[in-house]
């Protein structure tokens, strides 16, 4: 089975274990209308967004699938690389397995918190990483620079992983 195909299977499975995912958070948690009223103690990414999103459709949900789509589509990214790129099958599946069966971590991408996009940042920042290390192109140093930034700027808090993979 060719890599497109066992990442396109891997997604979709991914796709309905979302679909069944018990919510334990409010679409609105305590830290959501910060974002939503964009309160002067957050940075403009996230908020920008969430006003495009709503001017799109006046509604919650129209966020709740945007992470869902950022996080598959991301997620077929990396899974897709990391076959192309022959990462050893148990490194892909225990990762795999450690995002699908994690309840609390899937809860994110039915929220208005910051963490499912950043979650998905962190999935393209390990592809590029794979990239460079395996074809040693300068390229993907650009990448990942700017992915490292989108991460830090949409959650400051982040300091301390982007700080770390700047080491690595």
């Amino acid at each position: 089975m060719n890599a497109n195909i066992k990442s396109f299977v891997l997604v979709l499975i991914y796709s309905f274990i979302l679909i069944f995912t018990p919510r334990i958070f409010d679409i609105l948690e305590n830290d959501s209308m910060g974002y939503v009223d964009f309160h002067n103690i957050r940075t403009s990414i996230y908020p920008t967004l969430i006003e495009i999103l709503l001017y799109v459709n006046n509604s919650y949900d129209v966020l709740i699938y945007f992470n869902i789509v950022l996080f598959l589509s991301c997620l077929y990214i990396f899974l897709k690389t990391s076959f192309e790129k022959n990462i050893n099958n148990f490194v892909i599946l225990s990762l795999y397995l450690s995002l699908i069966l994690n309840i609390y971590f899937n809860g994110f991408h039915f929220t208005i918190l910051t963490e499912s996009i950043s979650f998905s940042l962190c999935l393209i920042f390990l592809t590029f990483l794979i990239k460079l290390i395996r074809d040693f192109d300068n390229k993907y140093l650009v990448y990942i620079s700017i992915t490292l930034s989108l991460i830090f700027t949409l959650r400051p808090s982040s300091i301390g992983f982007v700080t770390i993979a700047l080491v690595f």
